[in-house]
């Protein structure tokens, strides 16, 4: 091998490894740049949830012709002797719904003053079973619900929970704007669902756990 062709090789390999160092380099920026994206991505996802910190949602409210959506909901916070000074604003969301040849009215969110205000409207709906003839007095008995507020991602996240968890957990619910979980009435401890990745998680070791 003459100097020319020797000097040529040497060069190859260090354009080699330069080139080698540029790609790992881009590659690094790239993991950098799309965890930067994750948490940017988590950090509206918190900041969302938050927004809705202080709202309600009612579920199963009947919507009448030109309704007064403030004196009906007033009339519900007497009902579940509530303070009706609590309440900020009020308006229904979504579109309605047609399922099972039955009208699906839009849920109604209630913004309250103050997240103690909100605490006691989520309290009191377990010892109270309102119905629509409670408000309306029209014979109408379908239960009206009291929820948390979710996000779009949240609710998304807790209908996939259910959807996917539902056979290997019996109790999946809302506290406090999160997503838990529990396998049984004997089972301690509660897993706290903050993303898709967290319900394939549980799933395999759910299978895992019947296959041993």
């Amino acid at each position: 091998m003459d100097l020319t062709t020797f000097y040529g090789v040497f060069d190859g390999i260090e354009f080699k490894q330069q080139a080698e160092k540029k790609i790992k380099s881009m590659e690094q920026h790239q993991i950098y740049l799309e965890k930067c994206n994750k948490a940017l991505e988590e950090r509206v996802i918190v900041l969302e949830q938050k927004e809705k910190k202080k709202n309600v949602e009612i579920v199963g409210l009947e919507k009448q012709e030109k309704e007064d959506l403030k004196e009906v909901i007033i009339t519900l916070a007497n009902k579940l002797s509530l303070d009706t000074n609590e309440i900020e604003e009020v308006k229904r969301v979504g579109q309605e719904k047609v399922v099972d040849n039955k009208r699906k009215t839009q849920p109604v969110i209630i913004k309250l003053r103050t997240k103690s205000a909100r605490e006691q409207w989520l309290k009191l709906r377990k010892q109270h079973n309102i119905t629509n003839d409670d408000i309306y007095g029209n014979k109408n008995k379908h239960k009206i619900y009291i929820n948390e507020d979710l996000s779009k991602y949240f609710r998304q996240l807790f209908w996939l929970a259910k959807k996917e968890l539902k056979e290997s957990y019996k109790y999946i619910w809302i506290q406090n704007s999160k997503i838990l979980i529990k396998a049984n009435e004997s089972e301690k401890k509660i897993h706290n669902i903050k993303c898709e990745d967290d319900v394939r998680r549980l799933l395999k070791r759910r299978s895992e756990k019947q296959v041993s």
